[in-house]
């Protein structure tokens, strides 16, 4: 299957996708998981993306992080993915 005709679910946060070995994995954590585990189930791709900062920077702008949720779609879009669902 071409790149074109995959499908990705994106997230995105600040906060790590995995938790430490001995650490308890907390609402983020377990929120991947459970997307990774549905996304391997239909044949999806899970794209994660980390946000250096609590605000989303646009150019000279600071702007509430819900801004880059366009820039998040974006990426996956730039990479060829044919279809892009956001999980918030």
């Amino acid at each position: 299957m071409s790149l074109a005709a995959r499908s990705a679910i994106v997230m995105m946060d600040t906060r790590p996708a995995f938790a430490h070995a001995r650490a308890t994995p907390q609402y983020p954590q377990l929120a991947v998981a459970l997307n990774r585990l549905y996304a391997c189930k239909h044949g999806y791709d899970l794209l994660y993306l980390r946000m250096r900062k609590a605000v989303c920077h646009h150019g000279p702008h600071e702007r509430h992080p819900s801004y880059c949720k366009l820039v998040a779609v974006a990426e996956a879009l730039s990479r060829g993915y044919g279809l892009v669902v956001f999980m918030d």
